[in-house]
């Protein structure tokens, strides 16, 4: 998508780059040729970490609000040099919301073109262009996974690529 627009580089945001998920969707946009930044942090690996920090400290009714301001804090620091003469593609919609909140507070003077992941409301809400995953592909690559047993398709790059497409809004 990014290459058919005309950019050959992007800028990768990953508050939680522990997870696969976040590794593989890295790997997939390198291996569609695009030479990418990294604005990553591998501390931790989903949002559920920062929901398990904010619910040590404080009242269990504002962990949410807890755990967004710790992750705009990481957001902060990731993007504190990031070149904002290339797009910037998050590794999920949700980062792309906390961008547009840190970008309505003025902590975020300048945000180029976003590219989400997932496709969720909150992407539509935002008018965020999103990878939108083909989740009954898969389904079926999960399948196939557990049909051949301990020949690991994983090991040889068989079923690294998620099949979608962006979804313009």
């Amino acid at each position: 998508h990014l290459l058919q627009k005309g950019f050959s580089r992007a800028v990768y945001i990953s508050p939680y780059h522990a997870g696969s998920w976040s590794m593989d969707r890295l790997q997939g946009l390198k291996e569609c040729g695009l030479d990418m930044v990294l604005c990553i942090d591998e501390r931790h690996a989903s949002p559920w970490d920062f929901r398990c920090l904010a619910s040590q400290k404080g009242p269990k009714f504002s962990v949410d609000i807890r755990a967004r301001k710790i992750e705009k804090g990481i957001l902060k620091k990731l993007l504190k040099d990031a070149p904002t003469q290339i797009p910037w593609v998050t590794v999920n919609d949700e980062v792309a919301g906390l961008l547009r909140e840190l970008e309505e507070e003025g902590t975020l003077k300048e945000i180029p073109y976003l590219v989400g992941f997932d496709n969720s409301a909150e992407s539509y809400l935002l008018r965020l262009d999103s990878f939108d995953c083909n989740t009954e592909k898969l389904v079926e690559q999960m399948f196939y996974h557990l049909d051949l047993g301990k020949k690991d398709p994983f090991h040889n790059g068989l079923l690294r690529e998620i099949p979608g497409k962006v979804v313009e809004k």
